[in-house]
């Protein structure tokens, strides 16, 4: 068999392995249960006990993945922009001083992925994990939006944003169970200091949203910024390593 014809096979051979491993590491939680969005975006709760940290992939097919996987989730993380640029949402500041409300860091800034440093092809898993989480925070903030029953525009605003992180999020996580990353146990929950309810508290949550609206695009776009640029110096490497061989 020429290579061409293995690599087909192998390839097949992988992707049954990929499909056995989702159904074996996902299991849906009991009836009557609700199960956030960003925990369960596949619609599944991952179970990280079904996962055999003994098996090691090939690691030439796992690069390949790996890169394939990066191409996939830069081309999802386009549309998401793609669809909240159309939005056309106009934020309202109403000539305010806009406060900087997430001052601790716990809401991801475009600082933050800009800071992002790759070694090696094989840790891009890890920050594909990293992203996955920041992609969480900010479908819990969003979904804090829909609460705000005097903001009809927001609120569509925020669902069909939700509708695009929702997709986003299914897909990063069947790329880290692919590539079998052991997702984290860790429970994400919103800092109560930005849990404002009430009509007493409707500037300070309609600032929150408005940083949250304003970071997000930003945030996307360093993204896709980050992942090109990081193709690209690995592309870089390959060709000098050939040069080199």
């Amino acid at each position: 068999m020429d290579v061409s014809g293995y690599t087909l096979q192998y390839s097949i051979i992988l992707l049954l392995i990929s499909i056995s491993t989702v159904y074996a590491a996902c299991t849906c939680r009991e009836a009557g249960l609700q199960v956030p969005m960003w925990e369960a975006p596949c619609g599944m709760k991952i179970d990280s006990d079904a996962f055999d940290d003994n098996h090691q992939m090939d690691a030439k097919i796992k690069r390949s993945m790996i890169m394939k996987s990066l191409k996939e989730v830069k081309q999802n993380l386009k549309l998401c922009l793609y669809f909240y640029q159309r939005q056309n949402y106009t934020i309202k500041t109403h000539n305010m001083k806009l406060p900087k409300i997430f001052s601790n860091g716990w809401l991801p800034t475009s600082q933050e992925v800009r800071d992002i440093s790759v070694s090696s092809v094989e840790t891009i898993p890890n920050i594909e994990q990293i992203l996955y989480t920041m992609l969480q925070k900010y479908a819990m903030m969003f979904t804090e939006m829909l609460t705000d029953d005097e903001d009809i525009p927001k609120q569509k605003f925020a669902k069909r944003v939700l509708a695009d992180l929702k997709s986003l999020l299914c897909d990063v996580q069947s790329s880290l169970i692919s590539l079998e990353v052991r997702p984290s146990g860790d429970r994400l929950e919103i800092p109560q200091q930005y849990l404002y309810k009430g009509s007493a508290e409707k500037t300070a949550r309609h600032l929150r949203d408005i940083e949250v609206i304003s970071k997000y695009g930003d945030f996307l776009k360093q993204w896709l910024q980050w992942i090109r640029k990081t193709r690209q110096q690995f592309r870089k490497n390959k060709k000098k390593n050939r040069q080199n061989s």
